[in-house]
């Protein structure tokens, strides 16, 4: 982890906080795939700009969004699974043809 996302201070009372504040004021949308959460326990924060590309941005509440915790294909979105292409990750199994 680099310095930079360290000192961003994810984690502890302050997400909590922050995630409280996204509820109230963010709303209930998931951006990725339109659809309402519902669960609070499935709402998330993610980032327009991921902190990968600017880590100095995490605290920016103009580049929060909400999303789906987990992934809900049954909607059409892959949750907050990270960056890129923003598509579920599938895992390759090798044949067991020996």
């Amino acid at each position: 982890m680099s310095q930079s996302t360290r000192a961003a201070g994810w984690g502890g009372r302050r997400t909590v906080k922050a995630r409280a504040w996204a509820m109230r004021n963010l709303g209930w949308t998931c951006w990725l795939c339109g659809h309402d959460i519902g669960d609070p326990q499935d709402y998330t924060i993610d980032h327009v700009v991921p902190l990968s590309v600017d880590p100095t941005r995490a605290w920016d509440v103009t580049n929060w969004r909400p999303a789906h915790g987990r992934a809900h294909p049954h909607l059409g979105c892959s949750g907050n699974f990270g960056r890129g292409s923003r598509q579920p990750r599938r895992v390759e199994r090798a044949s067991r043809t020996w």
